[in-house]
């Protein structure tokens, strides 16, 4: 990387400590440039320009905020340039990689660059599905641009600036970032909640915020992946507090739970503490492992019973009632899309070996499904649809190893990051987060912080280019 001066220019001193009331001033500027045309649009580029130049920390952190927070399928901006469409997730993408190669390093922070072998296991996968491009699409399937499924390798440039935040303000710094992007997610799912019980918000689906209209009634944010990363960096003292308060922290990631519904969540966030709890057995005291599994075990009983109702029996109604979801329509929908994907591996190995390639389309005619589809709602059968077990070893192995590479340092942060992971891992197989720019683009910054483990525990090259 190109090395940079530590010695941070007045004016950007000055201009980044109001940086957060500046960045909610430029997106205002591109909300209104959205509705209002193209003066205002060069004007919120022009500002979005001088935002990076003089706020580069800020600007950064924004926006990497913002594509984790905003819903894949409702983005703010959305326009046809040269036959391509381009969202404010690209725009944002070149804002975060511009704004953080001007990031400042903390006088204190000693040089400690990575190695191209420290991202070698992140970026396996995104090598092979280029190479995948130029190798003849296989299988009896549909296909279309492969750009339909490169776009998601945008993701991959927001490696830079998770690296520079991490490396020039420290992993703190990335982990606040991950923590309140959640708790940003957690505010945003209870206050359109609360407006759409006080009938201020019809139900829709916005940009960082879904509103379904049918009897379950649920509010599901931009940024859900998040929730499962928040809570076991929370129960294992590793999370930066909303408010400095942990009861509010622990019932802002409550009441998103609630609101939402979503039961893949809870499941995720159980799988994720058990692991760090199992990992960490001999270094928790007596009463901290009873408060945990009661907390899991009570989690188990919500998942199962749906909370109950008022006459004593489970609440059939509630998303959370696993019992009731597994013959409704989304857990069935589920199941048909797995058992064509199963039909379509045992008729074409080739494509289970090295998948399809991008830009191919599933046609779903089987139980409730009926659609052509380019993703399933398991992440895992996504990998192998579009670059076959060959993708799916790199891809799951890739981030396996950059954490298992921290597993012998007395550092307990390591295994939180790891199970974080295996979270993630768990609520992929019943939700596609992952195949967005948004969603990898939070597993991404886990990797980031895996990455940075691995060099801080590297000692300091004096005069090292970072």
């Amino acid at each position: 990387m190109l090395p940079f001066s530590p010695t941070r220019p007045r004016l950007a001193s000055i201009a980044d400590k109001s940086g957060f009331l500046v960045a909610l001033a430029v997106m205002l500027v591109v909300t209104l440039a959205v509705y209002q045309g193209s003066v205002l649009a060069l004007a919120a580029v022009a500002c979005a320009a001088l935002f990076a130049l003089l706020m580069p920390t800020t600007a950064t952190i924004v926006s990497i905020s913002w594509i984790l927070l905003v819903r894949p399928n409702a983005k703010l901006l959305q326009s046809t340039i040269a036959g391509f469409t381009v969202t404010e997730v690209d725009l944002l993408v070149l804002l975060a990689l511009a704004a953080s190669s001007r990031i400042p390093r903390k006088a204190e922070s000693p040089q400690r660059p990575s190695r191209l072998a420290d991202w070698m296991p992140l970026l396996a996968w995104p090598i092979w599905l280029l190479l995948r491009t130029f190798i003849p699409q296989a299988g009896n399937l549909t296909f279309g641009s492969p750009l339909i499924d490169l776009r998601i390798l945008s993701a991959y440039v927001l490696l830079i600036p998770i690296w520079m935040i991490a490396s020039r303000r420290g992993s703190t710094t990335l982990i606040r970032l991950i923590c309140y992007s959640a708790y940003a997610a957690c505010l945003i799912a209870v206050v359109a909640w609360s407006m759409a019980r006080l009938s201020l918000l019809g139900p829709g689906s916005y940009p960082l915020v879904n509103i379904a209209a049918g009897a379950a009634q649920d509010v599901r944010p931009g940024g859900e992946i998040l929730m499962p990363v928040l809570a076991v960096l929370l129960v294992f003292n590793r999370a930066p507090l909303f408010l400095r308060s942990r009861w509010l922290s622990f019932a802002l990631l409550l009441g998103e739970i609630l609101v939402s519904q979503t039961l893949s969540i809870v499941i995720a966030s159980v799988a994720g503490i058990l692991l760090v709890l199992l990992s960490n057995w001999h270094y928790i005291s007596l009463a901290k492992r009873v408060i945990i599994i009661a907390l899991l075990l009570g989690s188990g009983f919500v998942a199962l019973s749906g909370g109950g109702s008022q006459n004593g029996n489970a609440d059939v109604g509630s998303r959370f009632n696993l019992t009731e979801r597994i013959g409704q329509n989304s857990a069935q929908y589920r199941v048909a899309e797995a058992e064509t994907m199963a039909i379509i591996y045992e008729d074409e190995p080739l494509v289970l070996a090295v998948g399809t390639g991008p830009g191919s389309f599933v046609s779903f005619t089987d139980g409730l499904v009926h659609e052509v589809k380019d993703l399933t709602h398991n992440v895992y059968n996504n990998l192998i649809l579009k670059t076959g077990i060959v993708g799916l070893v790199l891809f799951t192995g890739g981030f396996v190893f950059t954490f298992c590479r921290n597993w012998a340092q007395p550092n307990i942060l390591t295994r939180v990051l790891f199970g974080s992971l295996g979270a993630i891992g768990v609520l992929s197989m019943t939700v596609p987060f992952v195949s967005t720019v948004s969603g990898l683009t939070a597993l991404l910054c886990l990797g980031g912080l895996a990455v940075s483990q691995t060099v801080n525990a590297r000692p300091a090259r004096a005069g090292a280019l970072n």
